[in-house]
């Protein structure tokens, strides 16, 4: 006879492709952003304590993010400055796929 098993414990909070969250991690009290980006999953702490205020601000932040993928208007590297480089390059590479690109300075000769 087949035994059922819960596998409730097992289940982590993550967002849904699309969408984003605005949680802290355990041990922490800093808002961190969680979402997805090219297929990977984005967890950046914002470096704001865990505030109503602050809560409000980063959600405000995360939509406007969120909407920004929506068009295909967010880049990762502006939203990201302290990102790695190698963080950085990966989306940038299929920013650049989606018709954006990296400014190029042209110097008369």
């Amino acid at each position: 006879m087949a035994t059922v098993i819960s596998l409730n414990r097992f289940v982590v909070d993550r967002p849904e492709q699309g969408k984003g969250k605005v949680r802290r991690k355990p041990g922490s009290n800093k808002l961190y952003v969680d979402f997805y980006y090219h297929g990977v999953r984005i967890v950046k702490t914002t470096g704001l304590g865990d505030t109503p205020t602050n809560m409000k601000t980063v959600r405000t932040w995360l939509d406007r993010a969120l909407e920004k993928i929506e068009n295909g208007s967010f880049i990762f590297a502006e939203a990201f400055p302290g990102a790695s480089p190698k963080e950085k390059a990966f989306h940038a590479k299929y920013e650049h796929c989606h018709g954006r690109s990296e400014t190029v300075l042209l110097l008369a000769e």
